[in-house]
């Protein structure tokens, strides 16, 4: 019922009806601190599902696509691991008993994938291959995740996001990400404990300490000993930083004790992993053997050996190969501290609200350790001689980290310049020039390391491409052309384009007993998992040192001023060595040079090249001796006019031959027939061309049998001059004569080939056998 306007009324609420509550927005509570738009919608990130989705098409893309950087790799984890599977691999000094640097207990950590592979593929080696990175992408993918959800949630929400795209497109990582490397692993359990050691130090977070131990202790054990080295600012935190703490003065001695005693037995509790480490490494070395100190006595405390035998590099090294692999990102990177302390400056508020109370510590320097271990490693790196790219693996997130706080930090400094300027934070919270920087930033980034990558594959994949060609196309048309090849069973149903073609079976190849053979790149080996199974590989001496090897000093010296690589070569210590076997011998056996069969010096003088006419000039040992002839303009242009002067005396002795010669050359083709040096009288005619008088004589020898079987058809055979009889007898005979005489320089074969050349061939033939049927023998 409609109540009449202007009337009051009460509305009674129902015992079940409930008011909603209401649901508060939850503010964030990072270590950074948004100072616009603070209560609008947040920022889009993917979900940790999503997240993972994505980097894992990424990092399988790489597995599947990226190449193997350095020959380390394979020789020292590839090989190794192949052998455990398959029984057969190269082995390095570094696997072997008297160093034992490398830690079996990590190359058995990726039996399983291969197991899998090849239960799963029929046995294949090149299955087990991509498994093994498939299997690390995998790894590298939710460790990746993980730290960008941790840094979402304890950082800033704009940071976490801008990591995410940073590590999704990055060259770097791509690279990284799926390499069987100690340094790749160090990087998996380094990136998952740095994400762990992103929330702040309390004694509530118990479990933060101990999973950040474990895993920084795993690291180091079984991958990598000196990635250790970041977590230093972790360990400060522990041991001295109040960081998610309040503690009074009062206290501070018990929180001391505490910290360091849980510090230090979750040490203890990491140590443990150690024991089953070197159990499988004594095991497989057949010694007690302690890996992660064997690595650091070979390359720290060793006085005689050490990395620095394998080549050093400049100080800028990794300067120069980070800005290749992260491009822009890298300056971001460097700039995190000092855009750090601008912050603290000029827009504290974005670190939170501090009061400066000596019982908590900053946000300033709480966010700082998570920033230093990127400086501490590249310092550390950047201060040994001896530099390589997989060295700088195990920082790579950290680096990425930096990065995305940077540019929030410069993103930061913008909004806060836009207030000041405009007076208006409603402006500042609607522009788009700040998402605009960071979408361009992002962008750069982005387009630069798919570059980068395109790049890497189009100009060196080409180790990995070639052995899959050797595989797929070069091994099949082998079996095909040697009959060989299985042939498939026919399926009864009817195949359409989806469907695979089936797998060429390469078992017969081990009937060839093949060697595949690598020269100077022997490095460029990608492994025997990309072999089949029945091809040996072998490794050949340097064909350019061979060479080199017969060359004297004067020669390599001139050499080596044509190209620093040549230059590179004629020094070698190898080359002289050799040199030396070759060199000696033929100088000290043979008085001054060795002499072939016949007597031919192998390594002439120049007086001997000078006497031989090899070299020639005026007055050219007079100059040589002299020491004129070589390197001189004077010696070229001696040497070119002699060699004008010869072609000159040639031309002239050959043209005073053609002077002399007839000019009517038909009447001396003419008496060679007569001569009987020419056989006919077509090559006594000069309008028949050379090259036809075989032709001439083919035609002529048809129309002789052509004349020859008219005259048997017909029977004019029978009036040969001085030899007709009115008898058929008589004429058969004189036939008989006349193909006995002149006839046999027609027919050259016996009778009855002779014979088969008349159409009335029979009745001859005929005869003839019934006149050796009817003679007495």
């Amino acid at each position: 019922m409609a109540s009449l306007p202007g009337t009051q009324t009460l509305r009674f609420r129902g015992p079940n009806d409930k008011p909603k509550p209401s649901v508060a927005k939850k503010k964030h509570d990072g270590i950074l601190q948004d100072q616009i738009r603070r209560t609008a919608k947040l920022p889009w990130s993917p979900s940790f599902a999503f997240a993972l989705r994505m980097i894992l098409l990424v990092r399988v893309s790489g597995a599947m696509y990226s190449n193997i950087d350095d020959c380390d790799e394979v020789y020292n984890f590839w090989e190794p691991l192949h052998f455990l599977d398959r029984g057969y691999g190269f082995q390095t000094w570094e696997t072997s008993p008297q160093y034992a640097i490398r830690s079996w207990a990590y190359i058995l950590l990726h039996i399983l994938p291969t197991s899998i592979a090849r239960f799963l593929a029929q046995d294949q080696k090149r299955v087990a291959f991509f498994a093994v990175r498939i299997f690390l992408a995998v790894l590298s993918s939710m460790t990746e995740v993980t730290l960008y959800r941790k840094v979402y949630e304890r950082v800033n929400h704009r940071v976490g996001r801008y990591l995410f795209f940073i590590l999704l497109f990055n060259a770097g990582m791509w690279n990284a990400s799926a390499a069987f490397l100690p340094s790749s692993f160090a990087m998996y359990t380094g990136t998952l404990a740095f994400a762990c050691s992103i929330i702040p130090s309390s004694s509530r977070e118990s479990q933060r300490t101990l999973y950040a131990t474990l895993l920084y202790a795993t690291g180091a054990i079984v991958g990598w000993p000196f990635a250790l080295a970041l977590a230093i600012p972790f360990v400060i935190e522990e041991l001295f930083v109040y960081s998610g703490d309040k503690v009074p003065a009062a206290s501070r001695l018990t929180w001391m004790v505490k910290r360091w005693t849980r510090l230090f037995g979750c040490g203890a509790i990491a140590a443990v992993l150690l024991i089953p480490v070197v159990g499988i490494d004594s095991l497989a070395y057949g010694k007690f053997a302690v890996v992660p100190f064997n690595i650091v006595r070979y390359n720290i405390l060793s006085s005689d050996r050490g990395p620095d035998l394998y080549g050093t590099s400049p100080w800028n090294f990794y300067l120069l190969n980070l800005l290749l692999n992260f491009n822009v990102i890298l300056p971001f990177a460097l700039l995190a501290l000092p855009a750090l302390a601008v912050t603290a400056v000029v827009d504290k508020n974005r670190l939170g609200q501090f009061k400066g109370s000596s019982e908590e510590s900053s946000p300033f320097t709480v966010l700082a350790l998570r920033l230093s271990p990127f400086y501490l490693w590249l310092g550390i790196l950047t201060a040994q001689p001896h530099k390589e790219e997989r060295f700088m693996f195990p920082a790579y997130t950290m680096l990425c980290f930096n990065a995305a706080v940077t540019v929030y930090l410069i993103r930061g400094w913008m909004e806060t310049a836009f207030v000041s300027v405009t007076k208006s934070p409603y402006r500042a919270s609607r522009t788009s020039i700040f998402s605009t920087f960071t979408l361009s930033v992002l962008t750069t980034t982005t387009v630069l390391s798919a570059s980068r990558i395109a790049a890497n594959w189009k100009y060196y994949h080409a180790p990995l491409s070639v052995v899959n060609h050797f595989e797929a196309q070069e091994l099949p048309h082998l079996l095909n052309v040697t009959g060989m090849l299985p042939v498939p069973i026919p399926s009864t149903r009817r195949r359409n384009k989806k469907d695979e073609e089936p797998r060429i079976d390469l078992t017969p190849i081990k009937e060839f007993n093949l060697t595949l053979c690598y020269g100077k790149e022997w490095y460029r080996f990608p492994g025997h998992y990309l072999v089949p199974d029945g091809i040996r590989v072998e490794f050949i001496k340097n064909l350019i040192l061979l060479i080199f090897s017969y060359l004297d000093l004067p020669d390599l010296a001139s050499l080596a001023q044509v190209a620093p690589f040549l230059a590179e070569l004629a020094s070698d210590p190898v080359l002289h060595k050799n040199r030396l076997r070759v060199v000696v011998p033929s100088r000290i056996r043979h008085s001054l040079f060795g002499q072939g069969p016949q007597g031919i010096a192998f390594r002439p003088t120049v007086a001997e090249l000078v006497h031989r006419g090899v070299m020639r000039g005026l007055s050219i040992e007079r100059h040589w001796r002299e020491g004129n002839y070589f390197h001189s303009h004077r010696s070229i242009a001696q040497y070119e006019t002699s060699l004008k002067l010869a072609r000159n005396q040639t031309s002239r002795i050959i043209s005073m031959q053609l002077r002399q010669r007839k000019l009517d050359s038909s009447d001396f083709l003419k008496t060679l027939h007569q001569a009987h040096v020419l056989p006919d009288e077509e090559s006594s005619c000069l309008r028949v061309s050379r090259s036809l008088l075989p032709v001439m004589r083919k035609l002529k020898w048809s129309i002789q049998k052509d004349k020859l079987s008219k005259k048997i058809r017909d029977g004019t055979v029978h009036s040969i001059p001085g030899r007709l009889n009115n008898s058929s007898l008589g004429s058969l005979e004189a036939f008989c004569g006349w193909l006995e005489n002149r006839g046999r320089g027609i027919v050259h074969d016996n009778e009855r080939v002779r014979l088969a050349i008349c159409p009335d061939v029979q009745k001859k033939v005929l005869f003839y056998e019934g006149l050796l049927v009817a003679s007495p023998l």
